[in-house]
This record gives C-alpha cells, structure tokens and sequence, in this order.
C-alpha cells in the first residue's frame, strides 16, 4: 500500500496546491493515525483524489494554512461520528 500511497498523497497534494512534502508528511502520519485509532480490522488509509477541488478552492480563497484547520474540523466531526454510533 505504500507504494501507492506516497505517490498519490504527493501528487494529491501539488493538486491541491502544498507541496510536495507535506503531501508525503500527510501520507505517513494520516496512515498511521487511522492504523492507532481506527475501530476496525477492515480500515483501508491513504490518500482519496475525491477531494482536491475542495481543497484547491480553499487553499485559493485562504491560503494554504486553511488544511490544518480543515483536517482537525473532518477529525472533530469523525470522532462525533464514533461517540454517537452512527
């Protein structure tokens, strides 16, 4: 998986207009949050190409200090998620 991984969490990342690097800082530590905390023995990680029009349009409007911010946001409403069972 992380022959894939990391290409694409580059190449998603250079989409979305970061860099390179934080692409590849975002594949390795995003993996290996889900693999600590997920719930179950069936998680597929990596990367998803479904959003980078989102995040392109929000690094153009706010510049690229607004992915912290948007990743810590999906997080609060994922952990929501998981305390109301749905």
């Amino acid at each position: 998986m992380a022959l894939v991984s990391l290409p694409l969490s580059t190449a998603l990342a250079i989409a979305s207009g970061a860099t390179p690097m934080h692409g590849i800082r975002t594949g390795i530590y995003g993996s290996a949050m889900g693999g600590l905390f997920g719930g179950s023995a069936y998680n597929i990680l990596g990367p998803a190409g479904a959003l980078v029009n989102n995040l392109s349009m929000l690094v153009s409007e706010h510049g690229i200090d607004i992915i912290p911010m948007v990743a810590l946001g999906a997080g609060i409403i994922s952990f929501g998620v998981y305390l109301l069972q749905l």
